[in-house]
């Protein structure tokens, strides 16, 4: 699905008075799916084994690093997602002293945030992957979403 573009896309009140200068917003689903290699001593060739030590567990890491002049700015909430299916493992806030815009005026504000959640079950393709919106388009973070039609077997 493309993006829409246009002015219904831009928030006016996030980028006219304060624009953004910077906004990158990355999710990372990292999956262990609680299988173990183990090598195997023997003769070359000798194929290793593989030993299931869980039922396997995921995690969401989303870092966003941002910087806006004017305003500091707007940063994902802490709140999960998905109350019933994951929780709040740890978080990072690192905002930084605000420096001088060129203008000599204007301050610029700079916040690098990274929070990370336990899901309770390994996510699939078919459930999708929230890619999440920038506060400054009026994308619904609900639209971002990699799904299975954006998996293909022709690549690797």
């Amino acid at each position: 699905m493309p993006l829409p573009t246009g002015p219904d896309f831009w928030s006016p009140s996030h980028n006219l008075d304060a624009p953004y200068i910077q906004y990158d917003l990355h999710s990372d689903y990292t999956a262990d799916k609680g299988i173990l290699q183990v090598p195997v001593a023997g003769p070359s060739g000798t194929a290793c084994e593989l030993i299931r030590l869980h039922a396997g567990a995921m995690r969401k890491t989303v870092r966003a690093h941002a910087r806006r002049a004017g305003l500091p700015p707007v940063l994902p909430s802490l709140a999960v997602q998905s109350p019933s299916t994951e929780v709040l493992g740890q978080f990072s806030v690192v905002p930084q002293s605000p420096v001088l815009a060129s203008d000599g005026t204007t301050y610029v504000y700079q916040v690098n945030a990274s929070y990370t959640s336990y899901l309770l079950n390994i996510l699939a393709a078919e459930d999708g992957f929230r890619l999440g919106s920038a506060p400054y388009t009026t994308t619904s973070p609900n639209t971002n979403i990699i799904s299975t039609n954006q998996f293909s077997g022709s690549i690797l």
